[in-house]
């Protein structure tokens, strides 16, 4: 039964985390963008305490937590019968006491729980986002799962054209219930209030020299952090040469200056192994590690260059955000990266290749005029593409509105 005219239609997305990442960024902007006169909206996670929750509660978002703390500690007997399936017991009732919401799941395995017990208890406007070319669902027995669910949903969405694509093929999921929505860029929230040199100071970094860096959740398999750091040795005289010769880093002959030029902004469940990585580099390589960043406008405007070394991605949402705000960008060739960044806007370079990522962060750190060239080139091609949130909110809402006026 569609909502009742006049009525706000009501939305709940789920997801498993709400901690610091693309996904839940996204979930957040969703969450908070959405016209709250045509829209009642709720997020239900596992768990409690977790700062984009803390965050959404503080706009006034209502949030449920489903688990309340994590087991994975437990013995798996106790984590079956005592947290497991009573877990998804209470996700049942919960999702058939709210039939005629649209729900919008995300992540693994809230999306699989969402889809079938919603189905069971009777939703038939569940909406599944693909956003990740993540290496465990080669397996056949996830391939198999989404080919189920993606008949069972009302809609799948992935976030880029890649990963629709990859979905349908690879995975064997129906490419008629298939769309494509990008997760846009948030113009007000990206605009810089600060200097760029308060900014940099702030980090630790030298407010005037030239300044490298990371902005990434600390997951080394996916995101790479151990191939930049492999990467800063590749690229030290380069970049300690062009320093000096600059004198922009505003120090004396024999000082640590290339120490303060790199940067590793985030948080996340490797940082303890990103942190002995990081401390086996000689100290004056060593890049500064401030934690996580909520001014993400305000970083990635202090950064001369903004280096993406994931091993796969689909399209992460900090290369839209640097190339709106006219960052060269390198990154690896990997998920649909290229689709949004090519040799005319940024630097390409193969996956899991520290050498050839040195060599580009020398090459850009060496030459001003193409790191000019690449950001406004990167600039335009957001502009040009219309990939704004503004754009991305304004496809949900007729996505979401038209699930609540079919009949399931």
């Amino acid at each position: 039964m569609a909502e009742r005219p006049g009525q706000p239609i009501q939305v709940i997305f789920l997801t498993g985390s709400l901690r610091v990442g693309g996904t839940e960024r996204n979930i957040l902007h969703l969450a908070t963008r959405l016209d709250p006169k045509r829209f009642r909206v709720e997020v239900w996670s596992d768990y409690e305490g977790e700062p984009i929750q803390e965050e959404l509660r503080a706009r006034g978002i209502a949030c449920r937590s489903l688990k309340g703390a994590p087991s994975l500690g437990e013995p798996f007997l106790k984590r079956l019968f005592l947290r497991n399936l009573p877990y998804q017991w209470r996700l049942w009732r919960m999702l058939g006491a709210r039939r005629g919401a649209v729900i919008h799941a995300f992540g693994f395995p809230m999306a699989y729980y969402a889809v079938l017990l919603g189905r069971l208890a009777g939703c038939r406007r569940v909406v599944y986002s693909v956003q990740d070319w993540d290496l465990w669902k080669r397996s056949g027995v996830y391939s198999l799962l989404d080919r189920v669910i993606s008949r069972l949903a009302a809609v799948v969405v992935a976030d880029g054209e890649g990963a629709r694509r990859l979905a349908a093929t690879r995975q064997g999921m129906d490419p008629r219930r298939i769309i494509t929505i990008y997760d846009g860029v948030d113009v007000e929230e990206l605009q810089p209030r600060r200097a760029a040199q308060e900014v940099r100071r702030e980090l630790g970094l030298a407010p005037e020299g030239l300044t490298i860096g990371m902005i990434a959740r600390l997951d080394i398999a996916k995101k790479g952090q151990d191939l930049f750091l492999r990467a800063i040795p590749k690229s030290r005289d380069t970049i300690l040469s062009k320093t000096v010769s600059d004198g922009t880093a505003g120090v004396t002959s024999g000082q640590s200056i290339v120490s303060r030029l790199f940067v590793m902004v985030g948080d996340g469940p490797d940082r303890a192994e990103v942190e002995r990585l990081r401390a086996a580099l000689p100290p004056e390589l060593r890049p500064v590690m401030p934690g996580f960043r909520s001014d993400l406008g305000e970083v990635l405007n202090a950064l001369d260059v903004l280096v993406i070394p994931s091993r796969w991605e689909s399209v992460p949402k900090i290369l839209l955000e640097g190339m709106w705000l006219s960052r060269p960008i390198i990154a690896a060739r990997v998920g649909d990266i290229p689709e949004m960044l090519d040799d005319g806007c940024g630097a390409l370079v193969p996956p899991g290749d520290a050498k050839a990522l040195g060599e580009a962060m020398a090459r850009l750190a060496n030459d001003p005029a193409l790191r000019a060239r690449l950001g406004a080139a990167a600039h335009r091609r957001i502009v040009s593409r219309g990939l704004t949130l503004a754009d991305s909110i304004r496809r949900y809402e007729q996505l979401y509105a038209s699930l609540s006026e079919s009949s399931g």
